[in-house]
């Protein structure tokens, strides 16, 4: 437990104060006079269960944990008009909270944080926690309710921290900053959300590190204040000069207040490129998952933050995509020091459920915004189900919950299919076409049309898997393959130019194009050289084909869970003299 005084990007507090709980405490154990003796002492993170380093079933750690803590608190803070709040970074994958034998409530979900007013059930003296773990593959939960191609683990993986509030508190803030470009002066857009309607006084500072360099106070009365506030003299935050600032908010003389750090920056995803700061930036990313050897998902701050610095400093990246869930805060945090930029997705993978699952998903992603959202390493918002089929009942819902928490970014959702149904601001896809031929990656134009932002967001490497203990020419070639798609982009003569006005279909040149189905029936895709025609917004009957088809992917068969049914064919135009 700790009292609130500090930044929110350093929310989490001392190590003294962190809750080692008890593992392998089986579910309906009592509470008081319990004999704790027999149990495992773990420190949080923990895994539910450590694994060799390979060769192991995943069913190994799905099962029901438990978790038990006893605590005091210092008399001081019980205190009338406190509150306390218990905060979960992360538990996979769902947890049922007790204290001190009451139920809490129950958290379906390992990738997001939840958080429990517990001020009338703590004690000073004698409380136990008790928190039951179920790591098993739910329905009803997203990623799950069919197979899912990335390990899950299962423990209170990330950190767990009692909260000292006062009576009325801040619950949130939201920190946009706009008009950037246009003068010396910079907006501040600012949300500020209290626990319950409440009047009084705000007071703001702005921080150059321990300099402040710009103030103002107000009065007010609201459940959320909106203030608009314009500040000069403060640099812009980027991927090469990642400055940051931190701005404290004070409500009535320190009966609460909360610090955030934040950057000054604007980006955008354009039909030609992406933009930062109103100056295109050649994106070079990769996926990151957040599993480590023998503990799963189990890592502490310096290892979230090392990966950052990894992707940065010794991988050459601008982006990391967490695949396919939300990140740690400690990672995110390393990424706004650092200026690595981050696409950050809702946890899924190719399974679209019905009730419940739907409710978690849209829960996810509302979750996922508001935890991330003054991180200006943030990018984009992924809402969309990864490598799923189209589902617009569901993505209107996604993207309309982005949008209402943070009108500042852009969405995205990862596709691995072409002429897919386009409901966020920037089309995603999965480019695996490059098989060591000519053709490193798809013509955007033909996936996604002429006029959508787009972004490859896999390429080749795993259809080519290769070990450091392969044989030379093996890994040459899997180098090969990544440099290939890396320079297509920037190749004079590439496809993948991302300006329409780039696009040259010259004598004899070979493409690929996508085929065309029905958004509908999805019972698989057909061939359509007029569909090429349409894409490419040529004239009729000044193309020609050879009708040299080539059949490419995975076809869905009636009931089966894993790929969208997907033909990709190859067709030889010619320009009209």
């Amino acid at each position: 437990m700790f009292e609130r005084n500090g930044s929110d990007h350093e929310n989490q507090p001392p190590p003294e104060f962190r809750l080692a709980l008890y593992a392998s405490l089986r579910p309906g154990d009592g509470y008081a006079g319990f004999d704790a003796s027999a149990l495992e002492c773990v420190d949080i993170p923990h895994t539910c269960k450590e694994l060799p380093l390979n060769y192991f079933d995943e069913r190994d750690y799905q099962f029901v944990s438990g978790y038990r803590k006893e605590f005091s608190l210092p008399r001081e803070m019980k205190r009338k008009g406190n509150r306390f709040l218990l905060h979960f970074e992360g538990v996979a994958n769902a947890a049922k909270v007790y204290l001190n034998g009451a139920f809490l409530g129950e958290h379906k979900g390992g990738y997001t944080a939840f958080t429990f007013d517990v001020t009338e059930t703590v004690k000073t003296r004698g409380n136990v926690l008790a928190v039951e773990v179920d790591s098993t593959e739910r329905e009803e939960i997203p990623p799950f309710g069919r197979v899912v191609d990335y390990l899950c683990y299962g423990g209170i993986y990330r950190e767990v921290w009692l909260e000292c509030v006062n009576e009325v508190y801040i619950a949130d803030t939201f920190i946009r900053t706009k008009d950037l470009l246009l003068g010396k002066k910079k907006l501040l857009d600012i949300d500020v959300t209290f626990s319950e309607k409440t009047q009084g006084d705000l007071k703001l500072a702005l921080y150059d590190g321990e300099k402040l360099i710009a103030s103002r106070a107000c009065p007010f009365e609201a459940k959320v204040l909106n203030l608009k506030w314009r500040v000069s003299g403060v640099t812009l935050w980027s991927t090469e000069h990642p400055k940051l600032y931190t701005l404290k908010v004070v409500y009535n003389d320190g009966a609460d207040e909360k610090s955030y750090r934040f950057g000054f920056r604007e980006c955008e995803f354009r039909k030609d490129g992406f933009y930062l700061n109103g100056k295109k930036l050649k994106i070079r990313g990769l996926n990151r998952h957040q599993a480590y050897p023998y503990v799963g998902y189990a890592m502490p701050a310096s290892a979230q933050r090392a990966d950052a610095d990894l992707l940065k400093f010794e991988l050459g990246c601008n982006l990391a995509r967490t695949s396919h869930y939300p990140d740690s805060t400690h990672f995110l945090d390393r990424c706004d020091e650092i200026g690595l930029l981050v696409f950050t997705e809702m946890p899924s993978w190719q399974f679209t459920g019905e009730g419940e699952w739907r409710e978690n998903c849209l829960k996810n992603v509302a979750d996922m915004v508001k935890r991330d959202r003054n991180h200006p390493c943030v990018i984009l918002w992924g809402v969309r189900v990864n490598e799923g089929p189209d589902c617009d009942e569901l993505y209107e819902k996604t993207n309309a919950i982005a949008h209402s928490l943070d009108d500042t970014r852009q969405t995205g959702g990862v596709r691995n299919f072409p002429q897919s149904h386009l409901l966020e601001d920037v089309y995603t896809y999965n480019d695996f076409i490059h098989s060591g031929g000519k053709i490193a990656l798809n013509l955007p134009l033909l996936v996604a049309g002429p006029n959508a932002p787009y972004l490859v967001t896999e390429h080749n490497g795993h259809m080519y898997p290769t070990k450091s203990f392969d044989r030379e020419e093996i890994r040459v070639e899997h180098a090969l393959r990544h440099a290939r798609v890396l320079n297509a982009p920037t190749a004079a003569a590439a496809p993948a130019a991302r300006s329409v006005g780039a696009w040259r279909i010259t004598t004899r040149t070979r493409i690929l194009a996508a085929a065309t189905a029905s958004a509908t029936t999805r019972d698989g895709y057909v061939p359509r050289a007029e569909a090429c025609r349409r894409a490419l917004c040529l004239p009729a009957g000044r193309y020609a084909s050879d009708g040299n088809f080539l059949l490419h992917g995975y076809r869905r068969a009636s009931g089966q869970p894993a790929w969208a049914g997907l033909r990709l064919y190859q067709l030889r135009l010619y320009q009209a003299l």
